[in-house]
């Protein structure tokens, strides 16, 4: 494993890609260092070319000596180019050694961290910074900026060993000269770092408006209906001037000064270039010598005045975003906890013991000391009014958040003891919320048991009991139909098909206990009292939880528990709670019309 829970900084981009690709991350190094260091015999051969050709003017020398400087530039330049060519490839090559693990792996975790973390809006920001912007690509860009570090180090230790001689105390003063425009590129890249850091949330904001509400299909129909397409698009362009103004006020800030501290360096250039006519005029030095030396000069002047100070704000970004992949690698996983994963087991009993929950970064309890117990092969359904704590009671069962107080067991044993794999095996869920997936029929209900994805009587089973069959059967290519609109051939449906697909999805897997949270917000109070008699006989045998606000389900049920504020009010069939005339009875009083005409 090479993402490590640990304190991560920049130069750990070295350590990264030396666990993924060693050997080419060792050739990369030595290949950079070699290829920095071939500077130096350029400045020795164009000495000895331009003396060559000067002493041939004055007819002090022959041309053999041109020729031979000729071929000693060649073999230079060609070492040159062929050390680039060899760093591009490893660079390639070390590239797609992180995309297939480090990448895969940040990913895989992304997959896998605490639901908790989903619904929250920081956390959601890190992640996006983790994968999207900057991105994964920053631990292979790190790795090439240090690498750009190493080269502008040993072009400063070239000039400064062909200077030794006639100026020694050049290279100090270079150095010192380069200090402030060190620092000001520094904090100008973390301040824009922060910058980067609060548009994040910005452009999640902005993304939303710009693909889903002005963009999307599915708003489409009231985009259209309440003209707010304008109304929106002010407030895109309203966060998108905010974010450049942000970005230019930064720039600007740290501009002037970055380019003073240049002015800076450029002149100690020129000054040490200005000592070396000197020592021409004096005869210390050949002009092939000098015309060599200060063209490196001047070169050095250009890497440290425009590459430097943009290397420095890359470094400085990039150590930044080790620091989220600090925080991004302690994040808890779903996995951390439990290990037991009988092969064979489904559940015979589920329990509720005096369990206390709030969610994450609130003081409101949910539930409040809540304890029920269901018992394998029968209906409950759980209602109550909104708010009462009832869709929480599933993502308990489906360990997407941590109880504060109590027990949850599953066959009398702590469901915490289960591994999250296990725990997800045993259930399956149908959401108001459901997912509409732009595949074909067949995929669309097979993908609720992927063991068994190519059964196409099971699947023809599920989707006729959920009364779908009529609809597959008019559809162009019947279960090889895509549905949804995004692909051309795509048909669409109406909600309350979707939702039948989403129904017969929960039925593919056998032995599990079906969960459906609001499974018919949807559908007409006719078309739900049908489809609960379908599903129930479908069912018969099987565990389900019917939880609804809407008391449809509750007929079916062997057992009702009804829950208000957080505890269980009231527990029993329909006939024992209707003889109660408590909340029940008030609420299925209130909507016995839309059942009664059903």
């Amino acid at each position: 494993m090479t993402l490590k829970k640990k304190v991560y900084h920049i130069l750990d981009a070295i350590l990264i890609c030396g666990r993924v690709a060693p050997i080419e991350t060792g050739l990369m190094i030595l290949n950079v260092i070699i290829h920095s260091a071939l500077p130096y015999f350029l400045v020795r051969c164009s000495t000895k070319f331009i003396n060559a050709v000067l002493n041939y003017y004055k007819e002090q020398d022959n041309l053999q000596s041109i020729i031979n400087t000729i071929v000693q530039l060649s073999i230079v330049f060609f070492l040159m180019f062929f050390y680039s060519v060899i760093i591009r490839m490893l660079s390639e090559r070390i590239a797609i050694q992180l995309r297939n693990k480090v990448n895969l792996e940040i990913i895989d975790k992304c997959s896998r961290l605490k639901y908790e973390y989903i619904e929250t809006g920081e956390t959601c920001d890190l992640i996006n910074r983790i994968l999207r912007y900057p991105g994964l690509d920053v631990i292979q860009n790190a790795f090439l900026h240090i690498m750009s570090g190493v080269e502008i180090i040993v072009n400063i230790l070239i000039v400064g060993l062909l200077l030794l001689k006639q100026v020694w105390w050049a290279i100090p003063v270079i150095l010192i000269s380069i200090l402030p425009l060190l620092i000001t590129s520094y904090y100008s890249s973390v301040e824009a770092y922060k910058v980067l850091r609060w548009n994040t949330e910005i452009a999640r904001k902005s993304n939303y408006i710009e693909f889903d509400i002005l963009r999307g299909r599915d708003l489409a129909m009231e985009r259209n209906l309440f003209g707010y397409a304008k109304h929106f698009n002010n407030k895109f362009e309203e966060f998108f001037r905010k974010t450049m103004k942000m970005e230019k006020e930064v720039r600007v800030k740290w501009f002037i000064r970055m380019k003073l501290s240049s002015i800076l360096v450029t002149g100690v250039i020129i000054s040490v270039a200005l000592v070396l006519c000197g020592s021409l005029k004096a005869g210390a030095i050949t002009m092939g010598f000098f015309i060599s030396v200060v063209e490196s000069l001047f070169r050095l002047e250009n890497l440290l005045v425009n590459q430097v100070q943009n290397l420095i704000s890359e470094l400085v970004q990039d150590n930044e975003y080790f620091k989220d992949l600090t925080e991004f690698a302690a994040l808890s996983e779903d996995d951390s906890e439990g290990t037991y994963c009988p092969e064979q087991e489904g559940i015979h009993t589920i329990e509720f013991k005096n369990v206390y929950f709030k969610y994450p970064g609130t003081s409101n309890y949910i539930l409040k000391g809540l304890s029920f117990r269901m018992e394998e092969g029968k209906h409950y359904a759980i209602v109550g009014k909104n708010g009462s704590g009832k869709t929480t009671i599933t993502k308990l069962l489906l360990r997407l958040y941590t109880i504060d107080q109590g027990e949850i067991l599953i066959n009398g044993k702590n469901i915490y003891d289960y591994s999250i794999e296990k725990v997800h095996s045993l259930f399956s869920v149908v959401y108001q919320d459901f997912t509409r997936y732009a595949i074909t029929v067949k995929d669309n209900v097979g993908i609720g048991d992927l063991k068994n994805i190519e059964d196409m009587k099971r699947i023809k089973e599920v989707t006729e009991s959920v009364g779908l069959k009529d609809v597959i059967d008019s559809l162009p290519q019947g279960y090889e139909t895509p549905l949804g609109k995004v692909l051309q051939e795509g048909v669409d449906l109406s909600g309350g098909q979707w939702q039948r697909v989403a129904l017969a999805r929960t039925l593919m897997k056998r032995n599990t206990v079906k969960i459906l949270d609001e499974p018919t917000a949807a559908l007409d109070p006719i078309q739900e009292s049908n489809l609960y008699k379908n599903y129930g006989n479908i069912v018969k045998h099987a565990t389900t939880i019917f939880i609804s606000h809407r008391l449809g389900s509750t007929k079916l049920a062997d057992k009702i528990i009804l829950i208000d504020d957080g505890k269980v009010l009231s527990c029993g069939s329909h006939e024992q709670l209707m003889k109660e005339n408590g909340l029940y009875k008030e609420m299925f009083c209130m909507q016995k019309e839309w059942y009664d005409e059903a």
